[in-house]
């Protein structure tokens, strides 16, 4: 946090002892740590308060989702019920020219896929091109 090192630390120890005296010292340092540890609470306490914060509002984005995704469900049933005698054979259309282009894939067999060893062809052990001797 505080780029403070040991001698750092063994310096200011140094001077809050000639300052402040072997009487009083202690005290000091009791108050001192009274007050890291009340500001290390309320650190900690607003860090708690904003976590909650945030998963209560992750929870009310993804209750107003559910809400959204249902009410657009409840209004698109609605719409299929009021379709006029012409939109509904539109859609029936629709829907058997969908059922006869996924029929074709439905009854075709599958196929294994061919595996890459046997597409690609082997390699020789031994290299094309002899070796060049050089002079030393």
């Amino acid at each position: 946090m505080f780029d403070i090192g040991f001698w750092e630390l063994v310096l200011c120890a140094v001077i809050a002892l000639l300052v402040l005296g072997p009487e009083r010292l202690p005290g000091a340092v009791r108050s001192l740590a009274r007050w890291v540890r009340a500001v290390r609470a309320t650190v900690n306490a607003v860090k708690n308060e904003l976590s909650q914060e945030l998963q209560l509002d992750e929870l009310q984005k993804e209750f107003d989702a559910e809400k959204l995704h249902d009410d657009l469900h409840q209004a698109e049933q609605q719409a299929m019920q009021a379709l006029t005698p012409r939109q509904q054979a539109s859609l029936n259309q629709l829907q058997q020219a969908a059922a006869e282009v996924q029929r074709p894939y439905a009854d075709a067999p599958a196929t294994e896929p061919t595996t890459a060893a046997a597409t690609t062809p082997s390699r020789p052990s031994k290299p094309a091109t002899p070796p060049v001797d050089t002079p030393d």
